[in-house]
């Protein structure tokens, strides 16, 4: 895999694990939800890379 997509990866982990820590402290919503916001762009973007590094190998 790309290092990039690597590095992609470990910060989706980081923000889920951060959103958790909010989750169990009660940290409010708003805070929680943005992390959220923040995870769940950063996976469609891994995805859309995945995708990407499989049709370049096809090829």
């Amino acid at each position: 895999m790309r290092k990039s997509l690597m590095v992609k990866f470990l910060i989706l982990c980081l923000l889920l694990v951060i959103g958790a820590v909010f989750h169990i402290l009660n940290v409010p919503q708003l805070m929680e939800e943005f992390v959220r916001f923040i995870a769940v762009i950063i996976a469609l973007v891994m995805i859309k890379q995945v995708f990407d590094y499989f049709h370049e190998k096809r090829e």
